[in-house]
Protein backbone atom coordinates (compact mmCIF):
# COMPACT_ATOMS: atom_id res chain seq x y z
CA UNK A 1 0.00 0.00 0.00
CA UNK A 2 1.45 3.77 -0.74
CA UNK A 3 2.31 6.15 1.41
CA UNK A 4 0.76 8.74 -0.29
CA UNK A 5 -2.43 10.79 1.58
CA UNK A 6 -2.09 14.11 0.09
CA UNK A 7 -2.86 13.93 -3.86
CA UNK A 8 -1.47 17.79 -5.65
CA UNK A 9 -3.61 17.68 -8.76
CA UNK A 10 -2.96 20.27 -11.64
CA UNK A 11 -6.04 21.86 -13.26
CA UNK A 12 -5.57 22.42 -16.64
CA UNK A 13 -4.77 19.87 -19.03
CA UNK A 14 -4.90 17.60 -16.23
CA UNK A 15 -8.60 17.53 -14.68
CA UNK A 16 -9.73 20.42 -17.22
CA UNK A 17 -10.22 19.95 -20.84
CA UNK A 18 -8.13 23.22 -21.28
CA UNK A 19 -8.29 23.15 -24.88
CA UNK A 20 -11.98 22.69 -25.44
CA UNK A 21 -12.76 25.56 -22.94
CA UNK A 22 -9.93 27.60 -24.59
CA UNK A 23 -11.42 26.74 -28.11
CA UNK A 24 -14.96 27.93 -27.37
CA UNK A 25 -14.46 30.74 -24.86
CA UNK A 26 -12.00 32.27 -27.92
CA UNK A 27 -15.06 31.32 -30.68
CA UNK A 28 -17.14 33.26 -28.66
CA UNK A 29 -14.99 36.46 -27.85
CA UNK A 30 -14.48 37.08 -31.56
CA UNK A 31 -18.01 36.60 -32.22
CA UNK A 32 -18.94 39.10 -30.03
CA UNK A 33 -16.12 41.65 -31.49
CA UNK A 34 -17.56 40.41 -34.96
CA UNK A 35 -14.05 39.19 -36.33
CA UNK A 36 -13.15 35.76 -37.76
CA UNK A 37 -12.57 32.78 -36.27
CA UNK A 38 -11.27 29.70 -37.44
CA UNK A 39 -8.72 26.80 -37.14
CA UNK A 40 -5.47 29.02 -38.00
CA UNK A 41 -6.64 31.87 -35.97
CA UNK A 42 -7.21 29.69 -32.95
CA UNK A 43 -4.04 27.56 -33.55
CA UNK A 44 -2.44 30.91 -33.77
CA UNK A 45 -3.41 32.55 -30.77
CA UNK A 46 -2.57 28.87 -28.83
CA UNK A 47 1.31 29.39 -30.40
CA UNK A 48 0.61 32.71 -28.72
CA UNK A 49 -0.35 32.08 -25.23
CA UNK A 50 1.54 28.97 -24.70
CA UNK A 51 4.70 30.97 -25.63
CA UNK A 52 3.39 33.72 -22.96
CA UNK A 53 2.84 31.82 -20.44
CA UNK A 54 6.01 29.74 -20.34
CA UNK A 55 7.78 33.23 -20.45
CA UNK A 56 5.69 33.57 -17.35
CA UNK A 57 6.54 30.43 -15.64
CA UNK A 58 10.40 31.19 -16.00
CA UNK A 59 9.81 34.73 -14.43
CA UNK A 60 9.73 37.05 -17.60
CA UNK A 61 6.50 38.19 -17.71
CA UNK A 62 3.99 39.13 -15.27
CA UNK A 63 0.10 37.79 -15.30
CA UNK A 64 -0.97 41.31 -15.83
CA UNK A 65 0.99 41.88 -18.98
CA UNK A 66 0.33 38.30 -20.25
CA UNK A 67 -3.58 38.54 -19.99
CA UNK A 68 -3.14 41.78 -22.44
CA UNK A 69 0.02 40.72 -24.54
CA UNK A 70 -2.10 38.17 -26.05
CA UNK A 71 -4.34 39.71 -27.50
CA UNK A 72 -2.07 42.58 -28.48
CA UNK A 73 -0.29 40.09 -30.96
CA UNK A 74 -3.71 38.72 -31.72
CA UNK A 75 -5.67 41.79 -33.11
CA UNK A 76 -2.16 42.49 -34.38
CA UNK A 77 -2.78 39.56 -36.60
CA UNK A 78 -5.51 40.00 -37.43
CA UNK A 79 -5.54 43.73 -38.32
CA UNK A 80 -8.12 44.30 -35.84
CA UNK A 81 -8.42 47.92 -34.28
CA UNK A 82 -10.32 46.71 -30.76
CA UNK A 83 -8.49 47.11 -27.44
CA UNK A 84 -6.16 44.06 -26.16
CA UNK A 85 -7.49 44.91 -22.36
CA UNK A 86 -11.03 45.09 -23.32
CA UNK A 87 -10.92 42.00 -25.54
CA UNK A 88 -9.02 40.13 -22.89
CA UNK A 89 -12.03 41.24 -20.29
CA UNK A 90 -14.59 39.73 -22.28
CA UNK A 91 -12.64 36.47 -23.15
CA UNK A 92 -11.99 35.69 -19.20
CA UNK A 93 -15.67 36.37 -18.84
CA UNK A 94 -15.99 33.57 -21.92
CA UNK A 95 -12.96 31.03 -20.09
CA UNK A 96 -15.06 31.40 -16.45
CA UNK A 97 -18.38 29.53 -17.81
CA UNK A 98 -15.88 26.42 -20.06
CA UNK A 99 -15.80 24.23 -17.28
CA UNK A 100 -15.19 21.20 -19.44
CA UNK A 101 -13.70 18.40 -17.91
CA UNK A 102 -11.11 15.38 -19.23
CA UNK A 103 -12.74 12.45 -19.61
CA UNK A 104 -12.60 10.33 -16.29
CA UNK A 105 -11.83 12.93 -14.40
CA UNK A 106 -14.64 13.29 -11.84
CA UNK A 107 -15.35 9.38 -11.93
CA UNK A 108 -11.08 9.42 -10.73
CA UNK A 109 -11.42 12.11 -8.33
CA UNK A 110 -14.81 10.70 -6.91
CA UNK A 111 -13.68 7.16 -6.03
CA UNK A 112 -9.89 8.97 -4.50
CA UNK A 113 -11.73 11.46 -2.63
CA UNK A 114 -12.83 9.09 -0.05
CA UNK A 115 -9.21 8.16 0.72
CA UNK A 116 -6.86 10.47 -0.09
CA UNK A 117 -6.89 14.18 0.31
CA UNK A 118 -7.16 16.22 -3.05
CA UNK A 119 -6.47 19.42 -3.81
CA UNK A 120 -6.21 21.53 -6.89
CA UNK A 121 -2.75 23.15 -7.99
CA UNK A 122 -3.00 25.76 -10.97
CA UNK A 123 -1.03 28.83 -12.23
CA UNK A 124 -4.30 30.03 -13.64
CA UNK A 125 -5.99 33.22 -13.38
CA UNK A 126 -7.99 33.32 -9.93
CA UNK A 127 -11.39 34.65 -11.20
CA UNK A 128 -11.85 32.29 -14.39
CA UNK A 129 -10.52 29.47 -12.00
CA UNK A 130 -12.74 29.90 -9.23
CA UNK A 131 -15.24 30.12 -11.90
CA UNK A 132 -15.06 27.25 -13.78
CA UNK A 133 -13.81 25.22 -10.35
CA UNK A 134 -17.14 26.16 -8.77
CA UNK A 135 -19.22 25.10 -11.61
CA UNK A 136 -17.68 21.89 -11.69
CA UNK A 137 -18.60 18.43 -9.62
CA UNK A 138 -15.22 18.49 -8.50
CA UNK A 139 -15.33 21.35 -6.37
CA UNK A 140 -16.84 19.62 -3.14
CA UNK A 141 -14.03 16.99 -3.85
CA UNK A 142 -11.43 19.14 -2.96
CA UNK A 143 -9.74 20.17 0.29
CA UNK A 144 -7.75 23.36 -0.95
CA UNK A 145 -8.01 25.12 -4.07
CA UNK A 146 -4.26 26.57 -4.92
CA UNK A 147 -3.66 29.65 -7.46
CA UNK A 148 -0.60 31.36 -8.13
CA UNK A 149 -2.12 34.51 -8.76
CA UNK A 150 -3.38 34.27 -4.70
CA UNK A 151 -0.39 32.85 -3.99
CA UNK A 152 1.98 35.64 -4.91
CA UNK A 153 4.29 33.27 -6.57
CA UNK A 154 3.99 30.16 -9.21
CA UNK A 155 4.58 26.70 -10.21
CA UNK A 156 7.69 25.60 -10.90
CA UNK A 157 8.43 27.76 -8.44
CA UNK A 158 9.33 25.90 -4.54
CA UNK A 159 7.72 28.53 -3.11
CA UNK A 160 4.81 27.64 -4.33
CA UNK A 161 4.75 24.23 -3.03
CA UNK A 162 6.68 25.53 -0.27
CA UNK A 163 3.16 27.46 0.54
CA UNK A 164 0.69 24.36 -0.59
CA UNK A 165 2.88 21.85 1.82
CA UNK A 166 2.18 24.47 4.78
CA UNK A 167 -1.64 25.12 4.35
CA UNK A 168 -2.15 21.36 4.05
CA UNK A 169 0.00 20.86 7.37
CA UNK A 170 1.89 18.05 5.22
CA UNK A 171 4.95 17.72 7.47
CA UNK A 172 6.11 14.73 5.57
CA UNK A 173 6.68 14.84 2.29
CA UNK A 174 6.65 11.22 1.47
CA UNK A 175 3.07 11.46 1.51
CA UNK A 176 2.17 13.85 -1.36
CA UNK A 177 1.94 13.33 -4.89
CA UNK A 178 2.16 16.05 -7.67
CA UNK A 179 0.06 14.70 -10.67
CA UNK A 180 0.00 17.25 -13.86
CA UNK A 181 0.60 17.34 -17.66
CA UNK A 182 3.52 19.91 -17.53
CA UNK A 183 6.79 19.09 -16.89
CA UNK A 184 8.28 22.60 -16.89
CA UNK A 185 5.48 23.64 -14.06
CA UNK A 186 3.98 20.20 -12.28
CA UNK A 187 6.93 17.72 -12.66
CA UNK A 188 9.95 20.82 -12.19
CA UNK A 189 7.91 22.32 -9.32
CA UNK A 190 7.33 18.94 -7.73
CA UNK A 191 11.00 17.78 -8.05
CA UNK A 192 12.15 21.30 -6.85
CA UNK A 193 9.79 20.91 -3.74
CA UNK A 194 11.32 17.20 -2.94
CA UNK A 195 8.16 15.51 -3.97
CA UNK A 196 7.38 12.73 -5.84
CA UNK A 197 5.47 13.50 -9.51
CA UNK A 198 3.28 11.81 -11.89
CA UNK A 199 3.26 12.91 -15.62
CA UNK A 200 0.00 12.95 -17.10
CA UNK A 201 1.04 12.25 -20.95
CA UNK A 202 -2.29 11.36 -23.12
CA UNK A 203 -0.43 12.00 -25.82
CA UNK A 204 2.90 10.03 -24.98
CA UNK A 205 5.05 13.36 -25.69
CA UNK A 206 8.82 12.25 -25.46
CA UNK A 207 10.37 12.56 -21.74
CA UNK A 208 12.97 14.95 -20.58
CA UNK A 209 15.81 13.32 -19.25
CA UNK A 210 16.14 16.46 -17.27
CA UNK A 211 13.07 16.25 -15.79
CA UNK A 212 12.60 12.78 -14.45
CA UNK A 213 9.02 11.88 -13.18
CA UNK A 214 8.31 9.57 -10.56
CA UNK A 215 5.62 8.04 -12.68
CA UNK A 216 3.79 8.54 -15.92
CA UNK A 217 0.26 7.52 -16.79
CA UNK A 218 -1.69 8.13 -20.43
CA UNK A 219 -4.80 7.50 -18.58
CA UNK A 220 -6.36 9.32 -15.25
CA UNK A 221 -7.55 5.76 -14.89
CA UNK A 222 -4.28 4.48 -13.99
CA UNK A 223 -3.58 6.75 -10.95
CA UNK A 224 -5.12 4.53 -8.73
CA UNK A 225 -3.01 1.72 -9.37
CA UNK A 226 -0.39 3.72 -8.78
CA UNK A 227 -1.62 4.57 -5.37
CA UNK A 228 -3.44 0.66 -4.63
Amino acid sequence: MSLYRHILLDADGTLFDFERAEEEALRQTLRRLQLPFDRAIRLSYQKINQELWEAFEKGKIDKDALKVERFSRLLGELSAPDDPQTVNQIYMTELGRCAFLIDGAEAVCRRLAPRYQLSLITNGIASVQHARIGSSPLAELMSGIFISEEIGCQKPQAGFFDYVLDALEIEDKRTALVVGDSLSADMLGGQNAGLDTCWYNPGRKAADPSVPATYEICRLEDLEQILA
